[in-house]
Parts: C-alpha cells; structure tokens; sequence
C-alpha cells in the first residue's frame, strides 16, 4: 500500500514494554496533536519492505540468471520503490503535542515497537 502523505510516527514503546504488540494492546506512539492527532483518530501500521524476510527473495539468492551468475542483492535503493506493508490500525486514546497513547483495534499480524504510525 502506498503511504497517503499524511502525518507519521512510530511506535515508540508498548504497555508492560511489550516489544511484539497485537489487538487490544496499548502502545505509545511519537507523534501528537502537532501533527493532527486526537483521541479517536485511527492511524495504519506500517512495515518497510524488508528483503531479509521476503521468502520469494531469500530464496531468489540462490538461484542463477540465465548466464549462470549467482543473483545479486537488490540495492537499498531498489528496496525503498517497494510498497510498504499494512499490519492493521490503531486508534488514538489520548493525545499529547508531542505524543500519544493508542489502542490495536486490528492487526493483520503482530506489529513490532518501532513500526511506523500514519494517519488515516
């Protein structure tokens, strides 16, 4: 999914310092009302495309191109092009200028303390 240009954040910790965050979990994320934040805003969690943990490219390492070279690693530039991953919502519970207190109201799979927070 594309980002929509909106304001971003991170997750910047988890209630109990959980570092794998799922539905119905508390995180407390780095961005507030400065950047448009209210309680009931809802923001996506989002991943960078990450090839260490794209199968189709961990195994694309070991096979050859049709001259029989071994495949290259793809350049971080190449990388940054690809779509960044959704992992589901949180909605905001608190906000603070500069930070805020939100709720996983859906998460596809388990987001991680650091994962990036973009306004909806």
């Amino acid at each position: 999914a594309e980002p929509s240009g909106k304001a971003t954040g991170i997750i910047a910790t988890a209630k109990e310092f959980d570092r794998v965050v799922g539905e119905g979990k508390i995180v407390y994320l780095n961005i507030g009302t400065a950047q448009g934040l209210q309680p009931g805003s809802y923001l996506r969690i989002r991943r960078p495309y990450s090839s260490e943990v794209d199968p189709f490219n961990v195994a694309a390492r070991s096979y050859l191109d049709n001259k029989g070279n071994k495949q290259r690693p793809q350049l971080a530039s190449e990388l940054a092009a690809f779509p960044s991953e959704v992992l589901g919502e949180v909605m905001v519970l608190r906000a603070e200028e500069k930070t805020a207190t939100a709720i996983v109201t859906y998460s596809r799979i388990e987001a991680l303390v650091g994962d990036t927070v973009e306004l909806e």
